[in-house]
């Protein structure tokens, strides 16, 4: 905001002040005198708190510039790679590492729909527009369909309760289990676990990883748009800051809750959502 920007809406406050100090003598000029320099350290203060804003603003935007062209970065690199491979060897590598390679382009793509698919909610302006779709489906079904879409290679251990249902919107549901597996994964050493069992008349989802956990003083923001609690700063580790943020608002529009605990499996993390049993009455749009 540009310096007279800020002072004109004090322009006729301060015109009155001026002409009320020409025409003042003695105490009145005195208090007329102090009650313009009070005004000026209000407009100062204003002035500061508007640049520091806008500081902050520009520091969280760089971040996230950095954090997203990493994010990018990564599947772009390895679908860019092996499909030149393909293009120039193909012919003569083994069926086996050909499907390995293709298995790859897959699986990289489709870690960055998920990319892009948060980034379109976050521009929709917290899923305010964002329909759900909802049906009856198998909780452990919901789980291993996840697994298999996250799970990158690695080895993640389950315990579901087969006989769970819910009565959700899947495809979001799904989502939302495929971005905490991925932060798991990305995070969390060698012991990945996916619970899910039912809790007073609701179906709990938790993921458990063996990683540090999150510091307490990230506990309470880390399900903020575009934060990234310890790693907030380094753009060298993966994650877009967006992923927990719109799997609360996914949640929340099914009527469940997320959260994050310390983790009684793994002794990391785990975060960990509800979800009614039944099916609820509630609206069919995100934010409503």
């Amino acid at each position: 905001m540009r310096g007279w920007q800020l002072i004109a809406p004090y322009t006729a406050v301060t015109a009155l002040f001026l002409t009320r100090l020409l025409t003042s003598t003695g105490s009145s000029l005195i208090l007329n005198l102090a009650t313009i320099g009070v005004a000026g350290l209000v407009i100062g203060r204003q002035g500061i708190a508007l640049r520091e804003r806008r500081e902050l603003l520009e520091r969280q935007r760089d971040d996230l510039v950095a954090s997203v062209s990493h994010e990018l970065r990564t599947p772009l690199t390895g679908i860019q790679g092996y499909s030149q491979i393909l293009l120039e060897a193909g012919d003569i590598l083994s069926p086996a590492e050909r499907r390995e390679m293709v298995e790859t382009i897959g699986t990289q793509t489709t870690h960055l729909g998920r990319i892009v698919t948060d980034l379109i909610d976050v521009a929709r302006d917290r899923l305010q527009n964002t329909r759900l779709h909802r049906s009856d489906y198998g909780a452990a079904e919901l789980v291993r369909e996840a697994v298999a879409a996250a799970a990158g290679g690695r080895q993640v251990a389950t315990e579901l309760d087969e006989e769970a249902r819910v009565f959700a919107d899947t495809d979001r549901i799904r989502q939302v289990l495929v971005n905490l597996i991925t932060n798991a994964v990305r995070y969390g050493r060698s012991k990945i676990t996916v619970v899910t069992r039912i809790d007073n008349g609701a179906n709990v989802f938790s993921v458990h990883d063996d990683d540090d956990g999150v510091p307490n003083k990230y506990q309470h923001t880390i399900f903020e748009r575009f934060e990234r609690g310890a790693h907030k700063f380094d753009s060298a580790v993966g994650g877009s800051g967006i992923g927990l943020s719109v799997g609360r608002d996914l949640i929340t529009a099914h009527g469940g809750e997320i959260r994050y605990r310390p983790s009684d499996l793994s002794g990391g993390a785990c975060f960990e959502f509800t979800l009614p049993a039944t099916q609820p009455s509630l609206p069919d749009l995100v934010g409503v």
